[in-house]
């Protein structure tokens, strides 16, 4: 599953709190968001605590996601986001 292919029961779920599909969201996205994560950060271990931080963030917020088919692109801007405070920060 690709971010094209996410479907909208899957972010359904996801906002019910579906443990399965938050997993699945996961798995479809994640090792795409870590090459955005390596971009920003060039260093692995700061990487996978970006991805980490950005999928909390992410299905915290998940209610406010209106579009479903819009997820990869804003999953991707909150990678962005995250990866450029933790370099201001440094």
């Amino acid at each position: 599953m690709t971010g094209k292919e996410i479907s909208e029961d899957v972010i359904k779920n996801c906002k019910q709190g579906d443990r399965a599909a938050q997993r699945e969201l996961y798995n479809a996205l994640a090792a795409k968001m870590f090459a955005v994560c390596i971009r920003y950060m060039g260093d692995r271990d700061a990487a996978e605590d970006i991805l980490q931080e950005s999928y909390i963030k992410a299905l915290s917020k998940i209610n406010e996601l209106d579009k479903p088919e819009s997820f990869s692109s804003w999953l991707n801007q909150i990678v962005a986001n995250k990866s450029k405070d933790f370099l201001k920060k440094k």
